[in-house]
């Protein structure tokens, strides 16, 4: 006789064929994956959401990135794959906006030449989505969301290998065989209920260190599996953004981008209000402008007080002809990613991970792609691939993780 894990039988309804934990980028694409690899075999999907939103780290209320932005062809073969299915424009001019940034020549007979080498930098050949890369998560969406069930607040607390009725058809059925099959176990985040759900494939999007701090396994993760999830920066976590308005434009479009000693981009967005209302103009002298201030150094949480000390005097300082930053502002709108618990395990801010910038070089570890409870549980989100460009990186662990769940 086989040797079955000394576990509890379970008996449930919910028995899915393939559970995908996580609605962000790569939870998603995986979910659209897994359909598109199944065209002849119908099969029933679940999604499970902490938050109450798709999207994760993809988010572009009223048309700004707050969180992934960038897109480059030449690399993002996934992403401009869907850029294109989904008919997304992106910025082709640069005139105030940061299309690529490359390092403007200098005048090297100017004294101030070396403060502004160190006030400017290359980032060369991205692009940025008229109306916010939120628009490849609304497509996405579009695409699954007549094929899955997607639930919202279900935080998953444990995964256990069990043994379950097999739902061989389409719907919840009752079967008499007994197969081995995964058990989920979610807390609401809303109301504390619990709910039990059976799935023969488990896809877990979800940052590897959120999946230590929340989610209980049995028979549990080797330790080496752990200390390299734990040690593994969650993209995002401490980065902060904020959009700055002000009544008109103050600059000249080749006075940006602007990057400070503390590691803030500061670039044009003047024209996103405009493009995504489905005009394409320049800006005009009446029209409002627009700054976004990214933080890709050191995390700090940006607030109005902090934004004044530690960046106005560079843009100040940079932008010169008399701008006062302080005085001129009509509108600021701050996101701190490490306010939000599905992106970051501690509101505090350290200094443990360094430059946010840096932590891609810490992603990719081979640890974090290895397949739990025998194969049926994968593990996908940017930070367990090595491809650079995280929107692409998302996209590959949401690939790489559908191909495991069918072949399982």
């Amino acid at each position: 006789m086989a040797n079955h894990p000394s576990t509890t039988r379970v008996y449930t309804d919910e028995v899915y064929d393939h559970i995908v934990v996580g609605a962000g980028l790569s939870g998603l694409f995986a979910t659209q994956q897994l359909i598109a690899l199944q065209q002849t075999t119908r099969r029933n999907i679940l999604i499970l959401e902490a938050n109450d939103r798709i999207g994760g780290r993809v988010y572009s209320p009223q048309g700004h990135d707050w969180g992934a932005t960038w897109l480059w062809p030449e690399d993002d073969k996934r992403l401009m794959k869907l850029v294109r299915s989904y008919n997304v424009n992106t910025f082709e001019g640069e005139d105030g906006t940061i299309v690529s940034i490359s390092n403007r020549k200098k005048d090297e007979d100017d004294v101030d030449a070396e403060y502004k080498k160190k006030m400017t930098g290359s980032l060369p050949g991205q692009l940025r989505f008229i109306g916010g890369a939120g628009q490849i998560i609304d497509g996405l969406y579009k695409d699954v969301s007549d094929h899955v069930e997607i639930r919202f607040h279900e935080k998953v607390i444990s995964l256990a290998e069990q043994y379950g009725h097999d739902s061989s058809s389409v719907t919840h059925s009752h079967v008499h065989a007994l197969t081995k099959m995964v058990q989920i176990t979610t807390k609401h985040v809303q109301n504390g209920g619990r709910m039990s759900y059976m799935a023969k494939s488990v896809i877990i999007a979800v940052p590897p260190r959120l999946i230590l701090r929340d989610v209980d396994f049995s028979p549990p993760l080797p330790e080496e599996q752990q200390h390299v999830m734990k040690s593994t920066p969650i993209w995002m976590e401490k980065a902060s953004k904020a959009y700055i308005t002000f009544p008109k434009r103050l600059w000249n479009a080749d006075q940006l981008p602007i990057f400070t000693n503390n590691g803030c981009a500061i670039f044009d967005v003047s024209l996103d209000d405009i493009h995504k209302e489905g005009e394409v103009r320049s800006i005009s002298p009446s029209d409002p402008a627009t700054l976004c201030i990214f933080n890709l150094g050191i995390p700090f949480e940006f607030t109005e007080e902090s934004l004044a000390e530690r960046v106005y005097p560079w843009i100040d300082q940079a932008l010169g002809d008399g701008i006062t930053m302080t005085q001129e502002v009509k509108e600021i709108k701050i996101h701190n990613w490490a306010s939000s618990p599905w992106t970051s395990v501690s509101e505090q801010y350290n200094q443990h991970d360094g430059p946010s910038a840096r932590q891609a070089h810490r992603f990719g570890h081979p640890s974090l792609r290895r397949q739990a409870f025998g194969g049926s549980v994968s593990f996908a989100s940017t930070e367990t691939e090595p491809a650079y460009g995280h929107m692409e990186g998302a996209l590959q662990s949401g690939e790489r993780s559908a191909a495991e769940s069918v072949a399982y």
